[in-house]
């Protein structure tokens, strides 16, 4: 406005400077307030653009990084958990990109076969189980991608008593003299006993008299000394835990309904995908390869060995587990066990990350 002003009076007092002296006073006027105009909105425009810059490159440095980085990759994540293979009293740590060695985990050539009438030595896969440990964890999922899992807990073991006590028909205590073979310890004669009328009033109360059906029944045995169970008129092979007389020449008999039960009956549970929560407690997965696709590699394996001397086991099928922990706060973790057998059949083990 003040060169404004300084300019009407230059061309009032006659001054040559303006261009144009032969325009009038008010076209003058115009033309110089048109451009005075101009130029301040011009010079109003450039500093907020370089306001508004700089205050965008200020946000982005303070607050539009980290965001970026979060969209593309995403943040670390906060939590992480432990995976190990156990077998007996020999516990591993399995590490990132390291290959180790399962321990009792590889194929034992000492089991027996029978081929062509002939009895042949054969390989055998020892056993072991993996645990997942870490702090909040709220569930782990396990996932085989060719074989399967078998599960077992506390809460499975639970369940399985609970589920033999809601089947069982009637319990049994018989003193350990008329029970077992004197000559053989070992030889239970409680066949023997219920075919011979001896235990006629439970067998006519609740089976009216007749023998027990194999395929319905299961038979429990517990005294302080073992536990076990069997089907039917079977061997005794499993047991009936807190059911033992305190008497030690004594031994319970508890026959159980299992019919259409032998899932909730079973300690264990066998699937490609098992999922575990924060309170099972003791819990073991241990791996079962690929059938029959890992019988037929060691079979063949096992034949070239025989005839040989040599051992090539590369060729036996492995297997990747996924193993997926979700956190009390949402957050997921996930990992990779790649199991492959070496040449002399150790089962080897490589901890991956997603």
């Amino acid at each position: 406005m003040l060169r404004y002003m300084k300019t009407i009076r230059q061309f009032k007092n006659g001054c040559d400077t303006f261009p144009l002296p032969s325009e009038s006073t008010k076209a003058v006027e115009t033309r110089l307030w048109t451009y005075s105009v101009h130029r301040s909105v011009r010079i109003a425009v450039r500093i907020a653009v370089c306001t508004g810059l700089a205050a965008a490159f200020v946000f982005t440095g303070v607050f539009g990084l980290p965001l970026l980085e979060k969209k593309v990759g995403g943040s670390k994540p906060s939590h992480d958990f432990v995976l190990t293979v156990q077998a007996a009293d020999t516990k591993t740590t399995l590490k990132d990109n390291v290959n180790i060695k399962v321990p009792s985990g590889g194929l034992t050539f000492d089991a027996s076969i029978f081929k062509n009438g002939k009895e042949l030595q054969s390989s055998s896969l020892g056993e072991h189980y993996f645990l997942c440990t870490g702090e909040n964890i709220k569930s782990v999922l396990y996932t085989a991608k060719s074989g399967k899992i078998q599960y077992s807990s506390d809460e499975t073991r639970a369940r399985c008593t609970q589920a033999i006590r809601d089947a069982t028909v009637c319990t049994i205590i018989l003193p350990n003299d008329i029970l077992y073979d004197p000559n053989n310890p070992g030889r239970d004669l409680f066949t023997t006993l219920w075919n011979s009328g001896k235990l006629e009033e439970y067998r006519n109360k609740y089976f009216g008299g007749k023998q027990i059906d194999d395929t319905r029944y299961r038979i429990y045995k517990e005294n302080v000394n073992s536990s076990s169970a069997g089907g039917g008129n079977g061997g005794f092979i499993g047991g009936m835990p807190n059911n033992t007389p305190k008497d030690p020449d004594m031994t319970a008999i508890t026959i159980a309904d299992t019919w259409n039960k032998e899932a909730s009956i079973s300690e264990v549970i066998l699937d490609s995908a098992i999922k575990t929560d924060a309170s099972d407690h003791n819990a073991k997965l241990i791996w079962y390869p690929p059938q029959p696709a890992f019988k037929t590699a060691v079979e063949s394996a096992d034949e070239i060995r025989r005839s040989t001397g040599k051992k090539d086991y590369f060729s036996v099928p492995g297997d990747t587990i996924t193993v997926t922990a979700v956190f009390t706060d949402g957050q997921t973790v996930i990992k990779h066990i790649i199991l492959t057998f070496d040449k002399d059949g150790n089962l080897c083990a490589d901890l991956q990350d997603n």
